[in-house]
């Protein structure tokens, strides 16, 4: 018989790449944003809103309205103050690359796009002291430990596709490889004068392609004042990872982290299927060019469908609802200050996680902006210093017994060139 006690004597969250996130041992990990450094500092909004600088990452048929050759990369970090009523309090935070992309014309219709960026991420690791107690329930003063922890992340490889049908209504597609791993482990020390300790773990690698076809419409356009409304729809198809997983029960060194020997091996590259379910996008838009714009954005995704190697894990379907906007002074001023697109945006979102029965929430605020990078000299490009900062929390102590008070900063660069892949005519 096992009596619980205190269970939280120091940090009981180790720190990783995301840091450490216990609601990221659900699904495939704690899903990264697709879109770009632009859309994080709206909210997440902006699937709906074209730009002759910034590709839109979240709808490739927006991809077309780019008519230059364009760069952009950027990276994320992150820091988390963690409350639990179990575990008490943490604070936790990591970085990543956030996304590599380059979009190209091909044609007066067809632009291309390539990008590689993360898809999802888990890390975690929460331990459980109690002590072992006797058959008159005494406490031996003997402490046994349960350790569940895990790390691991799917990346995505994507080549999209935007095409002008009209000049107002345009369609895209995007075709993702998903690839990478996931490990899973649970560790008992029986006592901490004993030599070793029990680790069963669970190793799944995966992948597959993922297919999201997008289109988009000018609903409204007022050419006198230069404004105009979009809407755009894009969705995400289901798909079903092919999967190796390798699950073994080991006893291994505490101290050194040595493997002793393999106990047993419950199964070696057994093959499966995670499937992931579908994801319907739907936003709307208002801009006047080269000056201000707003948008809202909703999304869904049927996360109850998920399903391990036919293993479903309780997750609820989710939605997220942004809305943002952004705003340049005066694109031609000589003043930088006027020059600099500033942004801010909210979002809210029903996460598919659950704790203490009750689904998790995710409330977020955001700022951000892009600093053109100009010299006299640089008649043919356009570069940019991009930024997004956004204070949130997910999940709340009086409902899920869990907090993750969160700040995630993103910094990138965005270069655009009005020289390649054009072709100039010397009369």
């Amino acid at each position: 018989m096992l009596l619980p006690l205190s269970i939280f004597s120091g940090p009981a969250f180790a720190q990783g790449t995301i840091g450490n996130i216990p609601l990221s041992r659900f699904g495939l990990g704690l899903q990264v944003p697709e879109g770009n450094i632009r859309t994080r500092g709206m909210g997440g909004a902006g699937a709906a809103m074209p730009s002759f600088d910034f590709v839109n990452q979240s709808n490739p048929a927006l991809i077309a309205f780019n008519r230059t050759t364009n760069m952009d990369l950027g990276i994320d970090m992150t820091r988390h103050w963690m409350t639990d009523t179990s575990l008490g309090k943490a604070l936790t935070g990591g970085g990543w690359p956030a996304f590599v992309s380059f979009t190209f014309p091909v044609s007066k219709k067809l632009v291309m796009n390539a990008s590689i960026k993360p898809y999802s991420f888990t890390y975690y690791s929460v331990y459980t002291d109690s002590y072992i107690a006797d058959a008159n329930g005494n406490n031996t003063g003997t402490i046994y430990r349960q350790t569940v922890s895990a790390n691991g992340s799917i990346s995505r490889a994507s080549v999209s596709a935007g095409y002008t049908v009209t000049p107002t209504f345009l369609l895209g597609l995007q075709t993702s490889y998903l690839y990478g791993s996931l490990d899973n482990y649970n560790s008992f020390y029986p006592g901490y004068s004993y030599n070793e300790l029990t680790r069963s773990q669970s190793k799944i690698n995966t992948n597959e392609l993922l297919f999201k076809p997008g289109a988009f419409m000018r609903i409204w356009n007022d050419t006198a004042t230069n404004t105009a409304a979009g809407l755009s729809v894009s969705y995400e198809f289901a798909t079903g990872l092919n999967s190796l997983r390798n699950q073994t029960i080991d006893h291994l060194n505490p101290n050194t982290g040595a493997l002793i020997n393999v106990t047993d091996t419950l199964s070696s590259d057994e093959r499966g299927k995670i499937v992931i379910p579908g994801t319907f996008n739907i936003a709307l838009s208002l801009q006047r060019s080269l000056k201000w714009g707003i948008g809202l954005d909703f999304s869904m995704t049927q996360s109850s469908k998920f399903r391990s190697f036919g293993e479903s894990q309780g997750m609820k379907d989710s939605y997220s609802l942004s809305f943002g906007g952004e705003y340049l002074p005066n694109y031609s001023s000589p003043s930088l200050y006027k020059r600099i697109t500033y942004r801010g945006g909210l979002n809210f979102s029903q996460t598919p996680y659950t704790a203490n029965g009750n689904q998790v929430s995710d409330m977020s605020v955001s700022v951000g902006g892009s600093v053109p990078i100009t010299r006299q000299e640089s008649k043919f490009t356009r570069p940019f210093v991009n930024f997004a900062l956004s204070f949130g929390k997910m999940g709340r102590i009086s409902s899920n017994t869990l907090q993750d008070n969160y700040i995630k900063f993103s910094i990138g660069a965005t270069m655009n060139d009005l020289m390649w892949f054009n072709r100039y005519r010397v009369d």
